[in-house]
């Protein structure tokens, strides 16, 4: 046996052809990228188990629950200037008619503090358009995030003919914030235009 680097020259007695065997400690080692290929092929691998995993249980939940999940309904409704020429928003419904809820948030800028028009009523309302008449109170809590901005988050009971009403017809609805400087309310947006 003859030794170049790490490598030897070997013959057998059964085989007269020379052949190059490396010894154990050459081939135990492997490359920087091999190694990082090996670990990229196993974080791959468990990526797609996880991600088969998660398809099964949407599926699951979806195929389970459909019926449930047809009911509800999400408006995005913009906010636009009714009583306060600066102010805008955005409010995302929820409405949830068999559960009797409707979830809410809603960020306004460039409006006063937002406020009740009359002790009790709530500073942001669902509206009927035909009468004005509040439809479902949002009894709302807005919380400042800076000098011109409230954001109020939060779901609230309601009768679910009104919700089934407003979901039926929804631009005859709108939803509007009240201020003090404009207690008809500063902005508002209809549901249809969501």
């Amino acid at each position: 046996m003859r030794h170049i680097g790490d490598i030897a020259r070997v013959t057998s007695a059964g085989d007269p052809r020379p052949r190059m065997v490396a010894p154990r400690s050459v081939v135990a080692r492997r490359s920087p990228t091999s190694a990082a290929r090996t670990h990229t092929l196993g974080m791959v691998v468990m990526a797609q188990r996880v991600i088969g995993v998660m398809a099964l249980v949407l599926a699951a939940l979806a195929g389970g629950s459909s019926a449930a999940f047809a009911e509800v309904q999400v408006f995005t409704v913009h906010l636009a200037p009714s009583g306060d020429p600066d102010g805008s928003g955005v409010a995302t419904l929820r409405l949830q008619p068999d559960e009797g809820l409707v979830c809410y948030s809603i960020v306004v800028r460039n409006i006063g503090a937002p406020t009740e028009p009359m002790p009790g009523l709530g500073s942001a309302h669902i509206h009927t358009l035909d009468s004005g008449g509040i439809a479902i109170d949002l009894d709302t809590v807005f919380r400042a995030t800076g000098t011109s901005t409230h954001i109020a988050t939060d779901c609230v009971s309601a009768d679910s003919d009104t919700i089934d009403a407003v979901l039926a017809d929804p631009e005859e609805f709108y939803l509007n914030v009240h201020t003090a400087q404009a207690p008809a309310g500063a902005v508002q947006g209809s549901l249809a235009a969501g």
